[in-house]
């Protein structure tokens, strides 16, 4: 499987997606058990554990305005410094009701309201289900409220909700996802949530006149609220209410957690081979973009034609489906280090899914670090499915040579303890690259026609 990360903090145009659960008033099912569950099964899905934030508002009854539910989306969507966790995000709000024809009045309500118009915010109806079985997704005594973002409920007798329900719930980030990708204009940086949801200054007394006639100074209406909706330009946007009246029974698209699930059906064991593409200090030219994005397919497609012909039985040999399986995961890496897409089959990835990168500046010692815990949690999402991890690779792919400073140097060889490290230079990099890389076990590869085989063919051990 490759798997490739890209880097959102280092770059100004990575999106976060909010998915806020909006319980409304009289919810036969437990709220805070739905909540801890999506949380959970996004925690264990490797792509929307990095870029989703799920939050929980206090129960909403028709008619009662969208106050709790704005207070509910700045709790989850804002750090403790009061910045947003993404440079921009998506707003969703799954209006869980008893069943979908409450859940949609209320949510047809919410998506009147001008400030979350404003805010670009999707809304969707859920009719909840209880679990039947009384087991759930998760085990209450388990969780960790330390960390939660929803309010403190106090305990009860509400039945817990079934399965559907949160994959219901779940699979609406995914949509979310899809919505941006369509159209990025949906997406709402930090500074404009901060402008839409600033509360208007308290009103100031008038000073106090030195005349006989003394008059009250007129107090200006605030400059973000509007008394008739029909003169507020951000209004009238279209309302982004989408109607689902059968989300309960037929979810949307399948979530990374569900596609690992599939992948353990049919795999013991699999094989890992990370592609990272640091950023560059100089700005990189559309040919130079369009050389790496293909050399990274290359490499993926000699990844697969060297697994196939592994696993190709010999003479006389009983041919047998095989339960090993390898993957790619792609990278970016700039200040920070995060991932751009799933786990995918080698051989299956195109030069349109390998991101365009903008100038920046690579800290090499900081993206190890977090790319030790994505490895770290990739391989505990295969172990809970029972897949075990037989390999690791990671193969650098840049325009540029890395710093031989003394730290950098330490952690790559650490990493180089536990994995095969690899790195390509495209261009006049290769001459750059110190010789203390490969003293310490970094095999380094000059960006020529054939560098995908030979790298293959050199440095991986395919099992």
């Amino acid at each position: 499987m490759t798997v490739m990360a890209v880097d959102g903090a280092a770059g100004k145009d990575w999106t976060g997606f909010v998915l806020l659960i909006v319980p409304v008033a009289g919810l036969a099912v437990d709220a805070d058990a739905l909540f801890r569950d999506v949380q959970d099964q996004v925690d264990r899905d490797v792509v929307l554990q990095d870029t989703v934030r799920v939050g929980i508002s206090a129960d909403i009854a028709l008619g009662r305005g969208a106050g709790p539910v704005v207070e509910a989306l700045s709790s989850t969507v804002l750090n403790s410094g009061g910045a947003m966790f993404a440079p921009s995000a998506v707003f969703g709000c799954a209006v869980v009701g008893n069943d979908v024809a409450e859940a949609n009045r209320v949510a047809e309500d919410l998506a009147d309201a001008p400030i979350l118009r404003r805010l670009n915010v999707f809304f969707y109806g859920v009719a909840a289900q209880p679990d039947e079985s009384g087991s759930g997704f998760t085990d209450d005594s388990s969780m960790e409220d330390t960390i939660s973002l929803r309010p403190i409920r106090g305990p009860g007798s509400k039945p817990r909700p079934d399965a559907v329900t949160v994959a219901s719930v779940v699979s609406m980030a995914v949509a979310l996802m899809e919505k941006h990708e369509r159209n990025s204009g949906y997406a709402i940086s930090g500074r404009q949530f901060a402008q839409m949801t600033a509360r208007p200054p308290a009103p100031v007394a008038a000073p106090r006149e030195v005349s006989a006639s003394t008059r009250a100074m007129p107090t200006p209406p605030p400059p973000t609220t509007y008394s008739d909706p029909a003169d507020d330009p951000y209004a009238r946007r279209p309302r982004l209410f989408e109607r689902i009246s059968a989300v309960t029974s037929r979810p949307g698209p399948p979530t990374q957690a569900e596609a690992l699930d599939r992948l353990a059906r049919v795999t013991d064991a699999v094989q890992l081979v990370y592609i990272v593409m640091p950023m560059d200090a100089g700005k990189m030219g559309r040919a130079v973009h369009r050389r790496r994005a293909e050399l990274v397919v290359e490499l993926d497609r000699a990844l697969a034609l060297a697994t196939a012909d592994h696993a190709a039985p010999g003479a006389g040999a009983e041919a047998a489906p095989s339960r090993i399986s390898a993957q790619t995961v792609l990278l970016s890496a700039g200040r920070r280090m995060t991932r751009s897409g799933p786990m995918t089959p080698v051989g299956k990835l195109s030069v349109d899914a390998v991101p365009k990168l903008s100038a920046g500046h690579f800290d090499l010692v900081t993206c190890i670090d977090d790319f030790v815990g994505i490895q770290e949690r990739d391989a505990a999402s295969l172990a809970r499915r029972g897949v075990d991890l037989i390999g690791v690779n990671v193969v650098f792919v840049s325009t540029g040579a890395p710093l031989a400073d003394a730290v950098s140097v330490a952690r790559l060889e650490q990493l180089t303890h536990v994995m095969d490290v690899s790195w390509i230079l495209l261009g006049d990099a290769w001459e750059l690259m110190s010789e203390d890389f490969a003293a310490i076990g970094v095999r380094s590869f000059e960006g020529h026609a054939d560098v995908a085989n030979e790298l293959v063919a050199t440095a991986f051990t395919i099992v």
